[in-house]
């Protein structure tokens, strides 16, 4: 189950039936995907990071000598946290996303599989 279908279903945001209802969908999500980032701690994200790296599901973003943020700047990715070891965004599907410096920005989806 990934981050975003978690707070689909935590949140019964529902999916998308008309083209009209697109940008109702996306502030629901952001709504709703705001809290949960606070209420998960940053060493959680960081490890979901680690362990996403560790299994190979990692992969270069940005130019090898960006900052993990640059990179996230550079992917056009929102940016939630960049204060810790890792830069914490959101890519514009929703999905959350680490950047970690592995000699060069290297990211990492985070799904709630990752997050204990």
């Amino acid at each position: 189950m990934t981050f975003l279908s978690k707070l689909q279903s935590k949140y019964k945001i529902t999916a998308v039936k008309h083209p009209d209802d697109f940008m109702r969908r996306l502030q629901e999500i952001e709504r709703a995907f705001a809290p949960e980032i606070t209420k998960t701690k940053m060493a959680d994200l960081e490890k979901a990071w680690q362990q996403g790296n560790n299994a190979g599901k990692g992969y270069a973003v940005g130019n090898e000598k960006d900052t993990p943020k640059e990179a996230c700047k550079s992917e056009g990715w929102k940016i939630l946290s960049a204060e810790y070891d890792i830069c914490i965004a959101k890519k514009p599907d929703g999905t959350l996303v680490g950047v970690g410096d592995a000699h060069g920005p290297w990211a990492v989806d985070l799904g709630v599989d990752n997050i204990s």
